[in-house]
Parts: structure tokens; sequence; C-alpha cells
């Protein structure tokens, strides 16, 4: 059984459009905590069976491909059919296109010699994977090794000079920076994408994984880029 806390409710105020449509989806037997309905006065929280309505969602789908002429399938290890609805085609496609920017990215590091910084992709990497399989760990700190509490207060300091809201790099911080800056603005996309589209579509608990994991990503990447800027002596 679900439980929405005062910290679950918050973080998806500052990382969702909850603010916005003031509708909350919640699995049915969701326990709502006290200091979590302080938050939900203006906020319309709907009961709603969401793996049923996806498994239902996905049969039709399904029928409605195997009946275009074009319908998008592939096959699996064992020579087996599958159909891909749109939704997660989508979904994939994105996270392709996100894969191949971080893979150019090592390419970029690893020819500069930024030997860390190839290996510190690799988190990204893993995430990645991960979302392909719509896998989300709640223990991923851990799996990527990386200290929470302790990232959290590093990013805090960095974005005291270095907002993400207002800091943008310039074109001479090279090109591992801009490297940088453009596969952070795609975490940002993946991040809208993730929130706007997966509430519907995904169990509570996932969504909100879903979308910290996006955030944590873009969050990281920045971190990453600052501290090449940093590096390379320039401070605003």
């Amino acid at each position: 059984m679900a439980i929405l806390t005062e910290s679950t409710i918050r973080k998806l105020l500052r990382t969702t459009d909850l603010k916005q449509t003031k509708v909350l989806h919640l699995e049915p037997g969701t326990i709502i905590t006290p200091s979590a309905k302080s938050y939900l006065n203006d906020i319309t929280v709907i009961y709603r069976n969401l793996l049923e309505e996806v498994e239902g969602s996905a049969h039709e789908t399904i029928d409605q491909i195997d009946t275009t002429k074009d319908s998008l399938k592939s096959y699996n290890r064992q020579g087996q059919e599958v159909a891909h609805n749109h939704f997660t085609l989508s979904w994939n496609i994105k996270l392709e296109k996100l894969l191949s920017t971080v893979l150019f990215g090592q390419q970029l590091s690893h020819t500069k010699k930024e030997i860390q910084l190839t290996a510190e992709l690799d988190t990204i990497v893993t995430v990645l994977e991960d979302f392909r399989r719509l896998i989300f760990y709640e223990n991923y700190w851990e799996k990527c090794h990386i200290d929470e509490e302790k990232f959290g207060k590093q990013f805090d300091k960095i974005k005291e000079q270095f907002s993400p809201g207002t800091f943008i790099p310039k074109y001479t911080d090279g090109e591992v920076v801009l490297m940088l800056y453009g596969l952070y603005t795609d975490v940002r996309e993946l991040e809208l994408y993730a929130s706007s589209c997966f509430q519907n579509y995904l169990l509570f608990d996932d969504y909100c994984g879903l979308v910290e994991r996006c955030r944590f990503m873009a969050e990281y990447i920045w971190s990453l880029m600052i501290n090449r800027i940093e590096g390379n002596g320039r401070r605003e």
C-alpha cells in the first residue's frame, strides 16, 4: 500500500506541473499523512487503478496497431513478433537519442583526455538503460556510487553562483563544456516529457521515481559542467 508523505508531495509540486493542473492521481488505498494533507487544500485527488487502465489501454492500442497496414512490429530473441504502441516507441526514441548524445560526449571527453568525465558520464548511461526497461531503483544513489547528502550540499553551493535558471556558458568555455550544456538541456526536455506524459501511465511511486531521477540527471550534468568551467578559471 502506497503512502503519500509531505516530502513526496513537495517534490511533486517542485518537479511536475501539479501546481498548474491541481489534479493528483493516486492508487486506491493510498494513505495520505496528516502533514501531506496540508499541501492538498487546492488540489483535487482522484483515485484510479492505473495498472488496470494501462493494461486495458495497451490491449486497445495493440488491437488498433494490428489492424493498421503500417503497424510497428519487431522480433524478440526467440523470433516472436512483438507490437509496440506509439507511446512506448516515442519514449524509447527519446532515450536512444539521449544515449547517443552521452556516448558522443564520452568519445569527446576521451579525445580531450578527460578520463574522469568519461567515467562520470557512465552514471547517466546507467540511469538511461534502466529507463529503457522502465526500472526505477529506490537506491539509485548507491547504484551510481554517489553520496546523496554530499551531492545535495555541493549542488546547493553551485546554484548560489551558477544558477541553472540564469547562468549560460560561453563559447570560449570549450567543446566539453558546451557538450555538457547540450546534454543538460536534453535531459531537462526528457524530464518535462516524463512529468507531463507518465502521470497517467505509471504507478504513483514509479512516476515519482522517474521524475526524481530525471531531475537528478539534470543536476548531476550541470554540476559536471560547472566543475569544468571553474577548472578553466572562469567565475561569474
